[in-house]
């Protein structure tokens, strides 16, 4: 009975470690797939990464009216359901140009699910809360992202289907328990319709701040580069350091790790530090000089 009164974090934190495992499932089998599948050049590799931040970065921003008033799970459910046919899709194409438009409609249904977990986790929430709940969505991700190529690795060994076939059969099992959830749990069909009430009174004044612009093209540029460079990588580092993929696959995870890491003490600097700017733009410069 204790669990049937679980709220929307006993889909929230499940399906966002399932859809981040997923993504890096996808992004490191992607790229052996292109090559092997395809023929695909490293150049256009890392184009159709960038090609894909670039959906997923504009569906964030123009989509916003939709977030503004759809029901979360509707939406989790929808880019869920989307991301496993685009990708299986993607499996049976022979041409580079035709895998260029699935991945891209895969970036932008994407971009459905992130904003939607972490306005529907946030809302009605505040204080320590609000951050405890953001610590461990934070968490599920990260896991989700260190371990999802370090699979796709070792699956890449095996075949360059498998990986893609492992993203397509976990944003499914996602979906599947979305919907579920949904159906099973009362308080998760009592927040759906309470947020729809709460929505309409929210939409009627907008106090965001301005600085969310100059943060968004500041995240944008960050990741198409971090995106490009780590799907190229793996190209060279099979043809000039003899990795095989199934080696390459714990310098992803170890990356995928540092990246997280970065990123979370930069979040936290910038609430207890005043003067954090100066430290995230030092991390800047040594990561430039590393790279």
């Amino acid at each position: 009975m204790a669990l049937l009164r679980a709220g929307k974090e006993v889909v929230i934190f499940p399906s966002v470690f399932l859809v981040a495992f997923g993504v890096g499932v996808t992004m490191l089998g992607m790229v052996f797939h292109l090559r092997e599948a395809l023929g695909a050049t490293p150049s256009q590799v890392g184009s159709l990464s960038a090609v894909w931040a670039l959906s997923y970065i504009l569906g964030c921003i123009f989509m916003r009216p939709v977030f503004q008033r759809a029901v979360p799970r509707s939406l989790m459910l929808i880019s869920t359901l989307f991301m496993f046919l685009f990708l299986l899709c993607i499996l049976f194409v022979k041409a580079l140009l035709i895998a260029y438009v699935l991945y891209s409609m895969y970036g932008f249904v994407e971009s459905l699910f992130w904003p939607s977990t972490m306005g529907w986790l946030s809302r009605g929430v505040e204080g320590s809360s609000l951050s405890k709940k953001m610590s461990i969505y934070n968490f599920s991700w990260s896991m989700g992202m260190i371990i999802g190529p370090l699979v796709a690795g070792l699956l890449s060994s095996i075949g360059t289907v498998f990986p893609l076939t492992m993203g397509c059969g976990t944003y499914l099992l996602t979906s599947i328990l979305i919907l579920v959830a949904g159906i099973t749990f009362p308080r998760i069909r009592e927040e759906a319709i309470a947020e729809g009430i709460e929505t309409e009174e929210e939409n009627r004044k907008d106090r965001s701040t301005f600085l969310r612009y100059p943060s968004w093209v500041g995240l944008f540029t960050t990741y198409v580069v971090i995106g490009m460079l780590l799907s190229i990588f793996p190209l060279y580092g099979g043809s000039d350091f003899c990795f095989r993929s199934e080696r390459y696959a714990p310098r992803w995870g170890l990356s995928s790790l540092e990246e997280r890491t970065f990123g979370t003490s930069s979040l936290i600097r910038f609430y207890s530090v005043r003067r954090s700017w100066r430290v995230q733009c030092s991390v800047c410069v040594l990561r430039s000089h590393l790279l």
